[in-house]
């Protein structure tokens, strides 16, 4: 089983490493510079949400979970700038044993958004979580109103599996969820559409 922490993959485009301690203030730019963007899609945040002292706190959370092999949090760099943060992806909730599965959400910094680099970013993490991991199922929910996110998911071979009414507390009001997951063996890596 590979070490959460120690995870480095790279595509035509794009660097993703897993999450680390030195990664607090890059994480704090790349929010600062997107929050409002992402905010349509996230949990209301508290007001100190952009402080160091909280994204501290966030990553730590983060690695702590990565050491105890439930969530890994990758974060994406195009491929010769490692310093800006440019997306991340987050396996959350990973469950072993007869289940093999997780949870993933993913953003893309504004500037980023539209060139294909989530695409290729989530082909690349979910090639590794299903063959390296060894994971089954990968769930994704999604806001009905995010018409991009969908299009990425159902692009990548997701299948829509239903409709979770009130599923998630979104920016401080409970919002309806489509639900869509892909398995192992439906996920086709490096298709070509």
């Amino acid at each position: 089983m590979p070490d959460f922490l120690q995870i480095h993959l790279r595509t035509e485009r794009l660097y993703l490493r897993s999450l680390q301690h030195f990664d607090t203030q890059a994480m704090q730019q790349y929010f600062t510079e997107n929050l409002a963007d992402f905010q349509a899609s996230m949990p209301k945040v508290s007001a100190d949400f952009l402080s160091i002292a909280y994204q501290q706190q966030l990553v730590q959370q983060h690695i702590s979970l990565a050491k105890q092999k439930r969530m890994l949090h990758l974060l994406l760099f195009v491929a010769d700038n490692e310093q800006a943060i440019i997306g991340d992806i987050c396996f959350s909730q990973i469950i072993f044993s007869a289940f093999r599965s997780c949870f993933v959400g993913y953003k893309t910094a504004v500037a980023f958004q539209r060139k294909g680099f989530m695409y290729e970013a989530l082909c690349a993490s979910l090639h590794y979580i299903f063959t390296q991991i060894g994971l089954h199922r990968v769930e994704a929910n999604i806001i009905p109103f995010n018409e991009k996110s969908i299009a990425l998911v159902e692009k990548i071979g997701f299948e829509k599996e239903g409709y979770s009414h009130k599923y998630l507390q979104i920016n401080g009001t409970w919002e309806d969820h489509l639900r869509y997951a892909i398995l192992a063996e439906n996920f086709v890596f490096g298709k070509k559409l």
